[in-house]
């Protein structure tokens, strides 16, 4: 039998406004957004360099979502960017309503 491997549920190209506060240094906060998002996870746009398994909170700016994340990778893009792939602990499966922007 084949084991399974890489991600459960399926990404969907989403830019969803976030906020990120990192739970070891109490006071870092960015504002930023999503790249693509599943109930679980998120790929994230970010300006921090984030080390895998560090915990952040996400949450929505106008406050109607919050969850623990977990780092799972960090890629560099450029100098003053990154992107970060986040595994969600509580599932969000109302993305979409949370108020996408076009950039």
């Amino acid at each position: 039998m084949a084991m399974r491997t890489g991600r459960l549920e399926k990404r969907v190209p989403l830019a969803v406004p976030l906020r990120l506060a990192c739970q070891a240094h109490r006071g870092y906060v960015e504002s930023t957004h999503t790249e693509n998002v599943s109930p679980f996870g998120a790929r994230v746009v970010t300006r921090h360099k984030w080390r895998p398994d560090e915990q952040l909170l996400v949450s929505s700016p106008q406050g109607g979502f919050s969850s623990p994340a977990r780092v799972v990778y960090c890629q560099q893009l450029h100098e003053e960017q990154c992107v970060i792939g986040l595994r969600l602990q509580s599932p969000f499966n109302a993305w979409s309503s949370s108020g996408s922007r076009n950039d």
